[in-house]
């Protein structure tokens, strides 16, 4: 959410400020689900599915209340979820970032959860990149904001790791027109 908003802004506000703007719910879609400093390992190596995250909806709404909103509305973010690779490289081109769900790992591990809305998808070792360029050989340049062990935290990608698991979902920027 700090790059996006930093990228749109020119200012991003601190983890702090975003994490006390973001509710908490046991489903993701509508709030961070957990401790935002938990871990997604129990001691003894078993998934903790209770400290696990946040989901485009729970972002989009967030960034709007907390963040675009309040600087004077020029921006919008909109969660999307069956997103294709087309609308990303569109949204790009117009000069917008794009953030995505992925995992780092190949194969991930995944579980259905309860909620009062009806069950949801949870996919262990959940991230996200920032999709911030496009290119015409069809790789996109994301920004990822775990940094690599090489350090590199901006590199191409041709696919989205896992981004099906995730029901395709994205948080997407515009202007207010």
């Amino acid at each position: 959410m700090r790059m996006v908003v930093g990228a749109l802004l020119g200012k991003a506000p601190s983890e702090k400020e975003l994490i006390a703007c973001m509710p908490r719910d046991p489903n993701p879609n509508l709030g961070f689900r957990g401790d935002p400093a938990g871990r997604n390992r129990l001691a003894n190596g078993s998934a903790d599915w209770d400290d696990y995250g946040v989901y485009a909806p729970a972002v989009a709404a967030a960034l709007n209340k907390c963040i675009l909103g309040p600087a004077g509305g020029r921006f919008k973010a909109l969660a999307s979820s069956g997103t294709t690779y087309e609308r990303v490289s569109e949204s790009i081109l117009e000069g917008y970032p794009v953030i995505v769900w992925v995992t780092k790992r190949q194969v991930a591990e995944t579980t259905k959860v309860d909620t009062v809305q009806g069950p949801v998808q949870l996919v262990l070792g959940e991230h996200v990149w920032v999709v911030v360029g496009f290119h015409a050989d069809g790789t996109f340049e994301v920004h990822d904001p775990f940094p690599q062990k090489s350090g590199v935290q901006t590199f191409r990608a041709r696919t989205f790791p896992n981004w099906e698991l995730f029901d395709r979902m994205a948080v997407f920027l515009s202007s207010r027109r």
